[in-house]
Order: structure tokens, then C-alpha cells, then sequence
């Protein structure tokens, strides 16, 4: 019996040993089979040059993130078309924020984690590139936001461009039209956004030693102005400045001040006419108002290539989005896929783009050389320019 015992314990063990012998085989092979597959994924990898997109696609933002994306997009498609950078393709992955700060936080995380992105167009808007910008400098990440600018946003942030002109510049001729007209008072009225508000800070700051300027920020949920409409119309000698949002509180207040009587030669509108549906379409709402237009000419020649590949109109986002690739491309050309490097490169770089030239100061504010803002007079739904 003892004899057996131990034949079958030494059955056993052989079988134990077999058995770990085989999963050490298994092992070894599965092993230098998965080495292989992150290798060759490695070399994929390689083989592309990733770029990253935050916009808004869905929620209040999307009428403006929608058209980014699609510059960027036709930026990609041209470049890969004629060779790609440093003969590879642009490989994009783009991402919708659902217009939310947070989320937008959130999915740059993921980007970056998961798919090791270096490069980001994006994201749109000033609120979202504020709240971002210190996270991709700090991750370095290089981002190039199409439309988002305040005067401190690069500010010891080398990683971090802006393709939009700087605020301050494009304010002046607002300013300087305000002091021209015979008004001693300047009543704002603001949106609780992060773009507007700028605005507003900036419009205050460039006038307020000449003429008494009141702000009001009006609460996003809130679309009755006719109590304070009301008083001012009795202020003769006060300009009302509207940088509210458009698709309601903008075409809401103008429609509340014709019905007050207020003249509308005493409305100013900020950059929300060609973008609030409302406002375009109804022509004797907007008759007689003057419109700040704050933006990018958009050359004949995008405007044809922007429709044939998106059936629609694009708009100063799409221009300054596709503008923002070919920095990266022109940069990467330059000094190589490197991050450390490309900075320095980024901000030396010039050239001439659909949205005028693209250079940038010592501050890496991009310099203005054309002129983005005009004065119109809005009659018979025809822009005239005021001298």
C-alpha cells in the first residue's frame, strides 16, 4: 500500500510538473506574443502624427464649435492629401465638450492618458481655453485654441497659443467710436460669459476716464430688461453697448427697446448679429442699430472649399481652426514632432494664412497687420461701415 501511495504521489507530481512546464511555455510564448503586438502597435503609432479637437458640438456652443471642427478637419484632409508632415498623416481625435467646462477637463484627461495625445486644437471659446490652459501646460501638451483668448492666458504658459486676435486691440475702434459720439454715459449690458464679460472689462478700461461707464451683469436665466430699459431711456445722453448671448437674451433685449421707444441708433450690438438666428433673419429688428463686428475675414477661396466639403457656410472659427494645423505643421516642419522644442519653434513662426498673416509678439499674442473690427449701421439689412 505505502508503495502505491507513493507511485501515485509521484504520478501526480510528474503531471504538476508537466502541467507547469506547459504554462510556462504558455506563458514565454503568449508573452513574446504580446511584445510583438505592442511593438507593432508602437510602429503604428509611429507612423502617425495624433492631434487632438475639444470643441462643442453639442449644447450653446456648438454653432460656433461645429464650425472649428470642420476647419480643422479640412485643414487635416489637405495636408494629408499632399504628403502629411515629415511624410506622415495627421491622425485626429476629436471630441464633443457637450459646451461644459468640466467635461472639457475631463476628456483632455482621457486624451491624454489614454490616447498620449501631444497636440490639441482647441479647445473653442474663451471660457473653456481659460479653464484648460494651465492643465496643458502643466501636462505639456501643446494648444493651439482657435477662438479662445484673454489678456493673461499664455502668460507663463509656453505650451499654450491663441490663433484669436488680442482683445484690447480689437476693442479700440468701439472705443474710439464711443468718444466720438456726443454721449457722456455708457450703460453695458453683459451675460454672465467669460468672453463677454472680457469684453466689457476691456471696453471699461479704454474709456472710463472720459465718459461714466455702468456694467450690468444680467443673469443667463433672465430675459425681462424693460424696468431698466425704462430708466434709460429717459438718459438721453447714454449709449446702451449689448454684449448679451445670442438665440435669445440679445433679439429678447432689441425687441424690448423698440417697444420702449428706444432709439435704436443708442444701441450698440457686440459680435452676435451674423450669429443669432433671429436677429439675421428680421431685418426691421435690427434697422438702424450700429453692430460691433469683431472678426476674421473669410477669403472667397475657404468659403468655396468650406462649402463643397460641408454644404455650409463657415464662419471666422472655421478660418482661425484651419489656420491653427498649419502653425503645427509649419512648427513640426521646423524643429521635429518634439514638444520641448516645437514651443520655441511655434511662436517664431510666419506665414501667411486664410485668416491674414500668422505671427506672433514676444508675448506670443498673435499681432494684428489687418483690420477685425468695424463699425456697421445696420439699414434695410444692409452692413454700412461708419468712418
Amino acid at each position: 500500500m505505502k508503495m502505491h501511495i507513493e507511485k501515485v504521489q509521484f504520478e501526480k507530481f510528474n503531471q504538476f510538473k508537466f502541467l507547469f512546464w506547459l504554462l510556462g511555455v504558455f506563458l514565454t510564448f503568449n508573452g513574446t506574443l504580446l511584445a510583438e503586438i505592442k511593438e507593432d502597435l508602437n510602429k503604428t503609432q509611429d507612423n502617425f502624427i495624433d492631434v487632438a479637437s475639444i470643441t462643442s458640438q453639442t449644447g450653446f456652443g456648438a454653432h460656433s464649435g461645429l464650425t472649428e471642427l470642420n476647419g480643422t478637419i479640412l485643414a487635416i484632409e489637405e495636408i494629408n492629401s499632399r504628403g502629411g508632415v515629415l511624410n506622415k498623416p495627421l491622425r485626429l481625435y476629436s471630441e464633443d465638450n457637450h459646451s461644459e467646462t468640466k467635461l472639457t477637463v475631463s476628456i483632455f484627461q482621457k486624451l491624454r492618458s489614454i490616447n498620449k495625445i501631444s497636440y490639441l486644437i482647441g479647445p473653442n471659446w474663451t471660457e473653456f481655453s481659460t479653464v484648460l490652459a494651465p492643465i496643458a501646460n502643466r501636462s505639456k501638451v501643446i494648444m493651439i485654441t482657435p477662438t479662445g483668448h484673454s489678456p493673461d492666458l499664455m502668460e507663463r504658459r509656453p505650451y499654450v497659443f491663441s490663433m484669436q486676435f488680442p482683445v484690447a486691440e480689437a476693442i479700440k475702434p468701439l472705443s474710439k467710436y464711443l468718444l466720438s459720439r456726443n454721449v457722456d454715459k455708457i450703460t453695458i449690458f453683459i451675460s454672465p460669459n467669460a468672453y463677454y464679460e472680457m469684453l466689457g472689462n476691456t471696453l471699461e478700461a479704454q474709456i472710463s476716464d472720459k465718459l461714466n461707464v455702468k456694467k450690468q451683469i444680467v443673469p443667463a436665466d433672465s430675459l425681462d430688461y424693460r424696468t431698466e430699459l425704462t430708466k434709460i431711456r429717459q438718459e438721453t445722453n447714454t449709449a446702451i453697448v449689448v454684449f448679451l448671448l445670442e438665440n435669445g437674451p440679445a433679439s429678447t433685449f432689441v425687441k424690448q427697446a423698440k417697444n420702449i421707444g428706444i432709439d435704436p441708433g443708442r444701441l450698440i450690438l457686440g459680435p452676435i448679429v451674423r450669429y443669432d438666428e433671429v436677429l439675421k433673419k428680421d431685418h426691421a429688428l435690427t434697422e438702424g442699430i450700429i453692430h460691433l463686428d469683431y472678426s476674421v475675414p473669410i477669403p472667397k477661396d475657404f468659403q468655396e472649399m468650406y462649402l463643397t466639403r460641408f454644404k455650409s457656410e463657415p464662419a471666422f472659427g472655421s478660418v482661425l481652426a484651419y489656420d491653427a494645423v498649419y502653425l503645427l505643421k509649419y512648427g513640426i516642419e521646423m524643429c521635429g514632432d518634439d514638444g520641448s522644442k516645437l514651443v520655441d519653434c511655434l511662436a517664431k513662426v510666419n506665414f501667411k494664412g486664410k485668416s491674414g498673416p500668422v505671427k506672433f509678439d514676444q508675448n506670443r499674442n498673435r499681432i494684428i497687420t489687418n483690420e477685425v473690427t468695424k463699425i456697421y449701421k445696420i439699414t434695410n439689412g444692409t452692413f454700412i461701415q461708419l468712418p
